[in-house]
C-alpha cells in the first residue's frame, strides 16, 4: 500500500474514486468548501441532489456516483458524517474502516481523500493537527483491513490469488493547506509502522505453536533489533534462572 499527500484543489485532481465526506446539522445536508468547489466543479450536481432529497448525510451512508461530470475521478464516494455531535472518535474510527473496505471491495486501486470536512466535523479533540492524525487513522485501517494469513495454508492458484488479492493499492490525501504536507507525511508514517507491527503480531499469534516456539520469536526479535538499530536482549533459560524467573521455568 503507498500512502502519499499533496497540495491541491480537490477537483484538479485525479483517481480511481475520490472519497468526499458530507455532515448535517438539523437534518439539512451542509457542504463544507470542498464539496462547493465539487459542486461548482460539476455545475451544481451535489445541490441537486440535496433538493431532491436524493443524497444523505446519516453516519456510515454512502453514496456512489460514476463519471461524475467536470472531474477527472472515475468515481465520487460520497461518506455521511451525520451530525456533528453524532460523530466520537471510536466512530470516526470505525468509519474510516469501512470506507477502507468498501474502496477494496469496489476494487478501487487508487482513491483520493479530502479530510478537511471530517477533521472539522469531530467535536471530540484529536490532535492539534486533526488532519494529520486522521491520515494516521487511515493508514492503520488500511493495513488492519488488508491483512491476510497466508503462512501455513496451502498454495493458491493464479485465478485464487487474483481473487483474493486486495485491489486498493494507493491511497492520496489531498490538502488545502500546502503547510500541513510535513506533518501528514510523518503521520503516515508513524501510522505505517503501528499497522506492520501489528500485522506482525497477528502473524505471530496466527503460526501454530510448533512454528512459533521461543527460538522463532527471539530470533523474529532480533532481525527486528538489527532492521531498526535496536538493542535485543535474549535470555536463555541459565540467565531466567539467575534472575529469579522461577515462574517461568
Amino acid at each position: 500500500m503507498k500512502f502519499s499527500a499533496i497540495n491541491s484543489s480537490v477537483s484538479n485532481q485525479s483517481a480511481d474514486c475520490l472519497v468526499l465526506f458530507i455532515r448535517s446539522e438539523e437534518n439539512q445536508i451542509q457542504l463544507s468548501s470542498v464539496g462547493q468547489d465539487i459542486d461548482a466543479t460539476t455545475e451544481g450536481l451535489l445541490s441537486n441532489l440535496i433538493k431532491r432529497e436524493q443524497l444523505s448525510a446519516s453516519l456510515g451512508q454512502v453514496d456512489v456516483l460514476f463519471e461524475p461530470y467536470g472531474l477527472k475521478y472515475k468515481q465520487l464516494m460520497l461518506i455521511g458524517l451525520g451530525d456533528a455531535a453524532q460523530l466520537t472518535l471510536p466512530k470516526t474510527r470505525k468509519l474510516l474502516s469501512k470506507v477502507i473496505s468498501t474502496l477494496d471491495q469496489r476494487k478501487i486501486n487508487h482513491a483520493a481523500l479530502s479530510l478537511s470536512d471530517l477533521a472539522h466535523a469531530n467535536p471530540e479533540p484529536i490532535s492539534n493537527n486533526a488532519q494529520a492524525q486522521l491520515a494516521q487513522f487511515v493508514c492503520e485501517a488500511a493495513h488492519a483491513s488488508q491483512y491476510r494469513y497466508t503462512e501455513t495454508k496451502s498454495k493458491q492458484s493464479s485465478d485464487e490469488e487474483k481473487t483474493s488479492a486486495n485491489a486498493l493499492k494507493n491511497i492520496t490525501f489531498i490538502l488545502e493547506d500546502a503547510a500541513n504536507i510535513g506533518s501528514i507525511e510523518r503521520s503516515i508514517a508513524i501510522g505505517a509502522a503501528i499497522g506492520a507491527g501489528t500485522d506482525l503480531t497477528k502473524k505471530l499469534s496466527n503460526l501454530p505453536g510448533n512454528v512459533c516456539t521461543p527460538t522463532y520469536l527471539a530470533k523474529t526479535a532480533q532481525t527486528l533489533g538489527k532492521k531498526y538499530g535496536i538493542t535485543t536482549t535474549v535470555l536463555d533459560e541459565a540467565k531466567m534462572k539467575k534472575l529469579g524467573m522461577g515462574s517461568l521455568l
